[in-house]
């Protein structure tokens, strides 16, 4: 049962793309709406997407860069409270970690791509 559970946690990361469109769909059915379907799609699975960038830039660069990403969240969380705090006076801390977690959404997904496009092309001219 415990293996079987692990297997699909590793499939979802392997392929967040899919758990994305699954997470959507699912979530369209209940409640009928687009946008919010969407955004619950993206807040359930920018982990899926952050564990397999880190996976692959592992596997395609050799060195861990974990500590890297959660000071870029760090940075980028920080950055979206002076903004706050310049524009509007009020520092909303919900709404800028739901701010930061939609950046890291699109910055990741846009990696996942690109790191799969440079794995494919290593893999073909400079494998042994």
């Amino acid at each position: 049962m415990l293996n079987g559970i692990m297997y699909i946690i590793a499939f979802f990361i392997s392929l967040p793309f899919l758990a994305t469109w699954i997470v959507y769909v699912c979530s369209y059915k209940l409640t009928e709406q687009k946008i919010k379907s969407f955004h619950l799609a993206v807040y359930v699975t920018t982990p899926l997407y952050l564990i397999a960038v880190t996976l692959m830039i592992d596997m395609v660069i050799g060195m861990s860069l974990t500590a890297a990403i959660i000071i870029l969240f760090l940075l980028l969380l920080v950055g979206v409270l002076i903004f706050q705090w310049k524009k509007r006076t009020e520092v909303l801390l919900s709404k800028a970690i739901r701010i930061v977690w939609r950046l890291m959404f699109l910055l990741f997904i846009t990696l996942y791509g690109l790191l799969i496009v440079t794995g494919i092309i290593q893999r073909i001219f400079f494998s042994v």
